[in-house]
This record gives C-alpha cells, sequence and structure tokens, in this order.
C-alpha cells in the first residue's frame, strides 16, 4: 500500500508539473495544450473540509499496479541506499585491525632471564610473528577451519550455503565462517548468534580482505583467537596444551 502511494504520488506530481508548464507555455504562446483528465489533480472546492477530498476519476487497477511497481523503484533507487549506508555507518572500520593492540599476558623473569611467571585476567595470550608458527600447523589450520582461504574474498558462499543445509534440514548447528569472518567476530564484532551479525561480518570479511593481506590475516587470527579457557592466540594454546 506505501508503496503504491508512494508511485501514485510521484506520477501525480509529475503530471502536475508538467500541466503547470505547458498552461505557462499556452499563457505566454496563446496556443492550446491537450489536457490530461485522468491523470489531474483533483481540486478541493471552498467550504469543503480537507477530510473529505474531492475524488474526479477512480484509478483504474493496472494504474495501480503501475505506480506499486514505481513505488519498488524508488524505494531501491533512493530509499533503499540510503538506509543502507545508515546501517554501515554503525559498522566499525576495518582498519582498526592494523592498530589494535590486544591483551597480552605480563610475565616476569629474574635477573638471569629465567621465567618465573605471568601475569593475566581472563585471556592469556603471547603474541607470536606468522614466521615462529610451524607451517604444518598454518596448513592443518587453514585445511579444517577454511580450506579455500586463499581463494575467496573473505566469505565463502558454498560454506554457508552447507551451513545453513546442515542448520535447517539436518538440526545440525554448523559454522560457515571463513578464517576472515572468525577474526573480525573476536576482534570487532561480538559473539552472538544472529542474522544481523552475521551480515555485518561478511561485510567487514569482504572489506578487510580489500586491505589486508592474507598472511597478514593469519598472522592477526593466530593471534586473536580462543583456543579454549584462558588460552587466546596460537603460543598460548601451545603452552596450555602442550
Amino acid at each position: 500500500f506505501v508503496l503504491t502511494k508512494i508511485g501514485e504520488y510521484t506520477v501525480r506530481s509529475i503530471f502536475k508539473m508538467i500541466s503547470l508548464t505547458l498552461g505557462l507555455l499556452a499563457l505566454l504562446q496563446k496556443i492550446k495544450i491537450p489536457t490530461f483528465p485522468r491523470l489531474k489533480i483533483p481540486s478541493r472546492k471552498r467550504g469543503r473540509p480537507r477530510s473529505k477530498p474531492v475524488v474526479l476519476y477512480p484509478i483504474p487497477f493496472r494504474f495501480k499496479l503501475r505506480y506499486f511497481a514505481l513505488g519498488i523503484f524508488i524505494a531501491v533507487i533512493f530509499f533503499v541506499p540510503v538506509v543502507i549506508r545508515l546501517w554501515l555507518s554503525e559498522l566499525p572500520n576495518p582498519n582498526q585491525l592494523a592498530f589494535r593492540e590486544p591483551a597480552l599476558s605480563t610475565k616476569l623473569y629474574d635477573r638471569n632471564g629465567k621465567f618465573l611467571f605471568q601475569l593475566y585476567a581472563s585471556q592469556n595470550r603471547t603474541k607470536v610473528s606468522l614466521n615462529d608458527i610451524p607451517q604444518h600447523l598454518i596448513d592443518a589450520t587453514i585445511a579444517i577451519e577454511d580450506k579455500n582461504f586463499y581463494r575467496h574474498n573473505g566469505f565463502d558462499l558454498a560454506a554457508i550455503a552447507r551451513a545453513a543445509r546442515q542448520t535447517v534440514i539436518n538440526k545440525n548447528l554448523q559454522g560457515g565462517s571463513t578464517i576472515t569472518q572468525q577474526l573480525i567476530k573476536s576482534t570487532l564484532l561480538t559473539p552472538e548468534i544472529s542474522l544481523e551479525r552475521k551480515i555485518k561480518e561478511v561485510i567487514l570479511a569482504f572489506f578487510t580482505e580489500r586491505q589486508f593481506k592474507k598472511r597478514e590475516i593469519l598472522e592477526m587470527y593466530f593471534n586473536e583467537v580462543a583456543y579454549g579457557g584462558t588460552a587466546w592466540g596460537i603460543e598460548a594454546a601451545a603452552e596450555t596444551y602442550f
């Protein structure tokens, strides 16, 4: 109904402007201009209450259908981009990953450089470079978490479709997140399960792939992702489990 009224109002406004323009030309050039009786804006008589407009011609169904289509077109062209723009403006900037300093554990050593103990609140994390991580571990992580990591642009449509099929049809909750999406969820978003968060995650993952190289994303992933308990990052996971 709203889209139909938008289209109807737009058409009536256009023809009203055309009629006024042609009327002005007729007045200036003294020529006879044909009118548009079916699409003419109905006038209001003096003394009539504004709550009862005068309807001169009923609108045929085919015109209502055209108005509805025009209303959809106007909404897509003008309103949808504005809404998307306002919604995207609330998203965090992926460039924050370059300046992000995750919480690290405080390590205490004696005067001879021997490690004594470490302090942390809820996240035990030690930052490491990707060059210090064994290649077997990198390959295993990619094989398990995101086998198409080097081929996608931040999100994997096939993995999302497979996860949706398993969740909806087989009632088996699965995730179709790529390594980039998991990084975004751990750093810029919250782990809540919702469609809105998933859409934001996909959008931010796409732009993150535009800003950073694959190796940079891998290094941030290995230092940010939780590995269970208080072990955050691959170094803390190795110290905890091995």
